[in-house]
């Protein structure tokens, strides 16, 4: 391993989240160029674009971060601030596979390009303010030969967030599909992730998900990966005479293995493996065949747990039904209350946006029944920024954050505006959104509402950046984007809403409708 391949591997060791481990290697590539601002932009699913993926730069208010340029009235990805502020995103040219040093609305920055194994465009680190000319030779050194190892490391990190999102909609696929159909191979798709998740996070050699059939009553291996041939056939997992000795799992632990002749059998390494209880009853058991010294440590043991408690909760919730669509929406819209609870600037959002358009909808003459699907979209439009297992930092911007939102309800019981309005929220009339880049009428009525809604909301709450701005600010920028970014109808209710000044914010960051 290059010198470079272990100063980004020690960066790394102790993150755990996807943010963390972006904000490690942007300071990395920070502190080797000598910089004290980086911004990292990845490639989004399109390829037409760069989005801003995680910035590490000192706060906008900071003495030290002067304003390097005078203020735009129009900044390319975004609106004017009271404070420089970098893109939120780029169009793709080709410029973006070459080093060079450009002028952005923070500073003269070095743009570094990160390009992914097979050598395809991931993204760039943008790092300075420069202050004369370009970056030292020395520092431009350093940079150029640890950047395989950075992109190597986004590149992973974004991998194992992109299985978290397939794993996340996996899971709504199967609430839903079991909800309505009692179908199996929902379930077999989710095991599959989350295994293939187990895997790569723990680097093991193998490992399988055995669930108790309903039918027959015993235990079945449904999914498997690195396993020796045949083990899924051969392997006895009864809880009386099986492979694994089930007593330490009445006081919560590890299953033992009890058949040491028929593990030697089976080709196994060093197994660790869970149980999937629902009471004192056995559902199951999550497995990974271990090597080498993450053999049996305890952050091994305790990722088995959490995984293997997924796949108990799923097989638990697969068998729910009655009031199952009412209190699953419950829970969708407790995370999403919980995401905006994070942050003092976030907190309310879903309900402020809920709000905002229920208020467009009635201006635009909407049904009852279309506002109140518009106004339950509002209230868990963003949900889909938690990812699978835990919330990392979810209020980064994320590109596929409409579909994963839309998938964890599309199989309930509700309004098909529902869904639809959540997948579209961030779609541009001019066709400039994401994450399809639909326009037009290809975008649902529901869907317009929502992504004026959100705007308005965040434009008029205060944070860290930037304060609240005016309903004059807001009217002119509304006004300014109207067959752009928003409908022209939608718009022009919203600009009604303003001038009949039912759009009140306070300018603080827990901001209240008036």
């Amino acid at each position: 391993m290059s010198d470079s391949f272990k100063v980004v591997a020690e960066a790394l060791r102790d993150c755990d989240g996807y943010d963390e481990r972006l904000d490690a290697l942007l300071a990395l590539a920070a502190e080797l160029s000598d910089c004290p601002d980086a911004y990292l932009y990845l490639l989004d699913a399109s390829e037409r674009r760069l989005m801003l993926a995680q910035s590490r730069a000192r706060p906008a208010l900071d003495p030290t971060r002067a304003a390097p340029l005078p203020l735009q009235a129009q900044v390319d990805g975004g609106a004017e601030f009271s404070a420089p502020t970098a893109p939120l995103e780029l169009p793709r040219t080709d410029e973006h596979d070459e080093e060079r040093t450009l002028t952005t609305p923070v500073g003269r920055m070095h743009a570094l390009p990160l390009r992914r194994a097979d050598g395809a465009l991931l993204g760039e680190f943008q790092l300075g303010p420069l202050q004369n000319g370009d970056l030292r030779r020395r520092a431009q050194r350093r940079l150029r030969d640890a950047v395989p190892a950075l992109a190597g490391g986004v590149e992973q990190a974004r991998r194992e967030h992109d299985l978290q999102n397939q794993l996340a909609a996996a899971k709504a696929a199967l609430e839903g599909g079991r909800r309505l159909a009692g179908s199996a191979i929902d379930l077999d798709r989710f095991v599959a992730l989350l295994l293939e998740l187990a895997l790569n996070t723990t680097g093991a050699a193998g490992g399988f998900v055995a669930i108790v059939d309903p039918d027959a009553g015993v235990l079945t291996v449904r999914s498997e990966q690195g396993m020796p041939p045949g083990f899924a056939e051969r392997v006895d997992l009864a809880p009386d005479t099986g492979l694994f000795d089930w007593s330490p799992a009445a006081e919560g632990g590890a299953l033992i293995v009890r058949d040491f002749e028929a593990a030697a059998d089976l080709g196994l390494h060093a197994l660790l493996a869970v149980p999937l209880l629902e009471g004192a009853d056995p559902l199951g058991v999550f497995a990974l065949d271990l090597v080498g010294e993450t053999a049996f440590d305890e952050s091994s043991i305790e990722l088995l747990e959490t995984f293997a408690d997924q796949v108990r909760l799923m097989l638990y919730n697969a068998r729910l039904f009655g009031d199952f669509s009412d209190r699953y929406l419950g829970t969708v819209e407790g995370l999403a209350r919980a995401l905006d609870a994070r942050r003092p600037h976030t907190r309310g959002h879903h309900e402020h946006v809920a709000d905002v358009a229920e208020r467009v909808a009635a201006e635009l003459h909407c049904s009852d029944a279309e506002r109140t699907a518009i106004r339950e979209a509002g209230l868990i439009h963003d949900v889909g920024l938690a990812g699978a297992i835990g919330v990392e930092g979810g209020a980064d911007a994320d590109v596929e954050h409409p579909t994963l939102g839309a998938s964890l309800i599309e199989h309930l019981p509700l309004a098909p505006a529902v869904a639809g309005a959540v997948a579209t929220h961030h779609e541009w009339h001019d066709g400039w959104g994401f994450p399809k880049g639909l326009s037009g009428d290809d975008i649902p009525p529901a869907g317009r509402v929502l992504a004026l809604a959100e705007f308005v909301v965040e434009m008029s709450t205060s944070d860290q950046v930037r304060e609240a701005w005016s309903p004059e600010q807001l009217a002119a920028e509304i006004a300014h984007r109207r067959g752009s970014q928003f409908h022209p109808d939608v718009a022009d209710a919203a600009l009604s809403l303003v001038k009949q000044g039912a759009m009140t914010w306070s300018t603080q960051s827990t901001a209240t409708m008036a």
